[in-house]
């Protein structure tokens, strides 16, 4: 009865695990295969060709418009796609790095066959050409996909170039691509355009799109070809227009519009609307300047100014420097009516030279106080001060220390010497009178010593 609860128990958990375990495989399924993608594929695509030049490149997998996989290729040039999901009949679109070959049938596939997501995930195996294209080819987004080395601006409008640049020729300077006027001239001529001071090469014209705008409203135009890259404009009354900007010349009969030795010009060109001048409250215009035209013509950036053309003279308008970019600097001027502008841009100015002036100090010299050259303080004010002297007194010498006096021996006179002469006789002849005396006082004595005895 013991072994039969056992095997009971035992059976028990191991149907347990099964039923766990199932369960964790279906919930991974759904995540990654919703019911509202039924169909999943696996696989690997091949690159075929040189597969040296697959190194670096992007491929991408496409399923019914909606990027789903990317990846980058190895020198194998092998990728496993891991799984796509879709709905039956969606297309699978393949691109390397960017580009797709519609006569490579390997490039595209549908999942018509690979709806059943009860039977075991189906195993695709594609290989696709990967021929690098030709100089001019569009929408590369990689250097690998083409045969010169490089894919300019990549991206929607990348092109295929041997360059680190690509000269199209179309007429228009695009920096995007790497045009200058050294390695572009078709495009970007060194004269510059329209007769401006070679500031760079831009289209005759542009229009503007169509706008309405209401009473006391603003529109703002925009123009991407040319200097001019925006027009805002507030209406007195409701209105719809659009703007023109046209490269131009200097119009006939007008004056220079700036001294050659003040700056340079760097295009002039006119604004015309449909929207009447007496209709505008007031306008902005928006312009660029090339950062080399700058550089190289030694311009001030802050001393770029709009000049409009008035009764056939030109007006310096008030414009202020509002930004810039790796290429140009962007300015911004306020007008109340449109007619003929044109750009131009003043010299660094040298900063001043200071000179220190040698110095000086007065001095008399022929009874005048004059400057004299040279350091030194002022010995006179006036002419005056020099009536005394033609010359500054000399300096006294230092006075040397003071030692105190040293005390002299006095001098004997001739009084003193009598003195001390008469102090020398009186002294003998005391001498005398006592040894006188003492002689006498022997004499008697004697006989007293004989009667002792």
């Amino acid at each position: 009865m013991k072994h039969s609860h056992m095997k009971q128990l035992l059976f028990f958990t191991f149907f347990i695990f099964i039923l766990l375990t199932s369960s964790v495989v279906f919930a991974d399924l759904s995540d990654l295969f919703p019911s509202t993608s039924p169909c999943w594929v696996k696989g690997t695509v091949s690159i075929d060709g040189n597969v040296t030049n697959s190194d670096g490149a992007v491929l991408t997998a496409t399923v019914a418009g909606t990027l789903q996989k990317t990846t980058t290729l190895d020198e194998t040039g092998v990728f496993d796609f891991n799984s796509l999901a879709g709905n039956d009949g969606n297309t699978v679109l393949l691109k390397v790095c960017g580009l797709y070959n519609s006569s490579d049938t390997n490039m595209q596939f549908s999942f018509t066959g690979f709806c059943n997501t009860t039977d075991a995930q189906p195993w695709i195996t594609k290989t696709i050409d990967f021929s690098t294209k030709t100089d001019g080819t569009t929408g590369c987004t990689c250097d690998a996909v083409c045969s010169g080395g490089y894919c300019v601006n990549p991206g929607t409008t990348g092109v295929c170039s041997s360059n680190t640049y690509y000269c199209d020729s179309d007429g228009t300077c695009e920096s995007a691509f790497g045009e200058t006027t050294s390695t572009c001239s078709a495009d970007c001529p060194s004269g510059g355009g329209g007769g401006g001071g070679g500031g760079g090469y831009y289209p005759s014209s542009e229009t503007s799109a169509q706008q309405s705008i209401v009473a006391g409203g603003s529109g703002s135009f925009d123009f991407t070809k040319l200097y001019v890259t925006e027009i805002n404009v507030t209406v007195k009354n409701g209105t719809a227009g659009k703007f023109t900007v046209t490269n131009s010349t200097k119009p006939s009969g007008s004056p220079l519009a700036i001294a050659s030795a003040d700056g340079l010009v760097y295009n002039y060109f006119e604004i015309t609307s449909t929207i009447p001048n007496s209709n505008i409250a007031t306008a902005t215009i928006t312009f660029k300047v090339l950062k080399t035209w700058i550089s190289s013509n030694n311009i001030d950036p802050d001393q770029v100014f709009l000049k409009k053309l008035v009764n056939n003279e030109w007006v310096e308008l008030p414009t202020i420097r509002t930004g810039e970019d790796a290429s140009y600097y962007y300015y911004e001027t306020t007008v109340s009516s449109f007619s003929s502008y044109v750009i131009v841009g003043h010299n660094k100015k040298a900063a001043p030279t200071v000179t220190t002036p040698a110095p000086t100090h007065k001095a008399c010299s022929n009874l005048k106080c004059q400057a004299t050259a040279g350091a030194g303080t002022d010995e006179c004010q006036a002419d005056s001060d020099c009536a005394a002297a033609t010359t500054p007194p000399a300096e006294k010498p230092a006075a040397a220390e003071e030692k105190p006096p040293v005390p002299e021996a006095k001098k004997a006179g001739p009084s003193t010497a009598l003195q001390i002469v008469t102090v020398i006789i009186i002294f003998v002849a005391v001498a005398l009178v006592i040894l006188s005396g003492v002689k006498k006082k022997r004499g008697r004595l004697k006989p007293i010593q004989e009667f002792k005895g």
